[in-house]
């Protein structure tokens, strides 16, 4: 729902465009783009623009901004095919674009001082705002630049009276200032952010920020829209997680299990994966159903073969089965969780008790036995001594 209201925006404003020339137009698509990230629509709409060189500056500036952070997407000749034939020198998209290229494709250390100078020469310009805060906030989260979050608070504070609806600036100011733990100001920008630019990237990263921070019921809350908007693994798993913190335990198995069917759960980083499997097997557990709890436990150390507490909770749970060898399955996993965590007395003490039952066993069913045998022989050797003794004596007296 949200999703459509963002197109239908987009193409009131796309209509208001020609009324008031292409820079508007142009700007209607970035301002989507950074509201929803989503290149792929983007690109769509930049391919309906004209004149075509004007769509395929727009397209090199999408796929940059797309990609710069990740130093992967088109190749520098792709970009290069599509700016070729455009005469747009000394316009602001195209100055970024130019820019963006040596940022994606050589160094960041060799735009520095470049923003500086488009900030001069475009100072009311969007995109170029726009991408010198993204550098901005990338430098200073990278490198701890005092002078690209000073930078950085300024242009936010450009960006707020050229369009204050622009989702990013919100989330890469956030971001840094979660960095210097300014939890205090971040309350009144995410407040400033809902009233401004409510839409699925925003969503979308403060679940992200709650979750991280621990406030698990406001991450609930916007996972919960941002998958209203688009169903992605990593909101699944904010939601389903957090619902398990908070002891909603039927409902964080609903998540978490709609969450491994999909297409995009490998896409999670593999502690995520581990994590997701691990509760579900707390949770199963937690129902009894030992045998099903297993099975993800053991799908969780698959994926974290160092997590403690999946070692830790495979070591426990076989010692509630009947499995006759439920205490060297249990022995085999405590003690792979001692080598990743030492000195884990609750571990140590079970461990114990294991090992005083095991030694127990063995002594009753091994080493009784061939006592009981060492001690039978010893007397029978010594009746049949006895027994020659006697003789001997009875010879020696006839004699």
């Amino acid at each position: 729902m949200i999703k459509k209201i963002e197109l239908f925006i987009f193409a009131i404003l796309s209509f208001v465009s020609f009324t008031f020339g292409v820079s508007n137009e142009v700007e209607s698509l970035i301002v989507y783009y950074h509201n929803t990230l989503d290149l792929e629509k983007s690109v769509e709409l930049a391919d309906e623009l004209k004149p075509n060189e004007l769509s395929t500056l727009l397209k090199a500036y999408l796929f940059l901004a797309d990609s710069v952070e990740k130093y992967y997407g088109k190749s520098e000749s792709y970009i290069e095919s599509l700016i070729k034939n455009v005469n747009y020198e000394n316009i602001d998209l195209y100055e970024v674009v130019d820019v963006l290229k040596v940022w994606r494709f050589d160094s960041i250390t060799k735009i520095d001082g470049k923003f500086e100078k488009l900030l001069k020469e475009f100072p009311n310009s969007l995109v170029v705002i726009l991408e010198a805060m993204r550098f901005y906030h990338y430098s200073f989260r990278h490198y701890f630049y005092e002078s690209s979050y000073k930078n950085l608070l300024d242009l936010f504070e450009r960006i707020k009276k050229l369009n204050p609806s622009v989702a990013t600036p919100y989330i890469w100011l956030i971001d840094a200032m979660k960095t210097k733990e300014e939890y205090e100001k971040i309350k009144t920008i995410i407040e400033d952010s809902l009233k401004n630019a409510d839409c699925f990237v925003l969503r979308d990263f403060l679940a992200k920020f709650y979750f991280e921070k621990g406030d698990f019921k406001k991450a609930i809350e916007n996972s919960k829209i941002a998958l209203k908007s688009k169903e992605k693994p990593e909101d699944f798993y904010i939601l389903g997680i957090s619902l398990w913190k908070l002891k909603e335990v039927d409902e964080a198995r609903k998540i978490l299990e709609r969450l491994i069917e999909k297409e995009g759960f490998d896409d999670l980083n593999f502690k995520e994966q581990a994590e997701t499997y691990k509760v579900l097997g707390n949770i199963y557990e937690s129902h009894g159903k030992l045998k099903k709890a297993i099975e993800f436990y053991k799908l969780a150390f698959k994926k974290n073969s160092n997590d403690p507490n999946v070692l830790k909770a495979l070591g426990m749970i076989y010692l509630k089965t009947s499995d006759p060898d439920r205490e060297t399955y249990a022995r085999y996993y405590l003690n792979l969780a001692l080598k990743v965590r030492p000195n884990w007395p609750e571990v140590e003490e079970v461990l114990n008790k294991i090992n005083k039952r095991f030694i127990k066993r063995v002594f009753l069913k091994y080493v009784l036995p061939i006592l009981i045998l060492v001690v039978f022989l010893l007397i029978l050797l010594e009746i049949v001594g006895n027994i020659k003794k006697k003789k001997e004596l009875r010879r020696l007296m006839h004699q």
